[in-house]
């Protein structure tokens, strides 16, 4: 089995994610199509009940933002991300979160 193409950071809960869908399919050319495939992908995870996915934008990367209706722990993001990750016109799913840099460090100048 292929390694899925996901990460899921720490143990969570995950209530946000991003998904990218292949240029030359119906979700990736057309964004109205989205929020039928987010129903279809979330019955195919096997969480019960189902999340309620809402569309919620497309970002300039033409990936979408999407939310579940509640936070999810581990296993059950794990299960959604999966049920992304098996559908052929899934680029990429990840979750959406905060990205940081560390501290600026002082940096030495000359002479000291």
């Amino acid at each position: 089995m292929p390694p899925a193409s996901f990460e899921l950071p720490g143990e969570g809960p995950f209530q946000r994610f991003i998904v990218r869908y292949r240029a030359d399919s119906a979700p990736g050319r057309d964004k109205a199509t989205v929020p039928a495939r987010l129903d279809r992908t979330a019955a195919a995870a096997t969480l019960s009940p189902a999340p309620a996915l809402t569309w919620q934008r497309r970002l300039a990367v033409d990936a979408d933002v999407f939310t579940a209706d509640r936070p999810l722990d581990r296993a059950a993001a794990a299960a959604l991300m999966r049920a992304f990750d098996d559908d052929p016109d899934v680029e990429y799913i990840e979750v959406d979160r905060m990205l940081g840099v560390d501290p600026i460090r002082p940096m030495p100048m000359r002479g000291d």
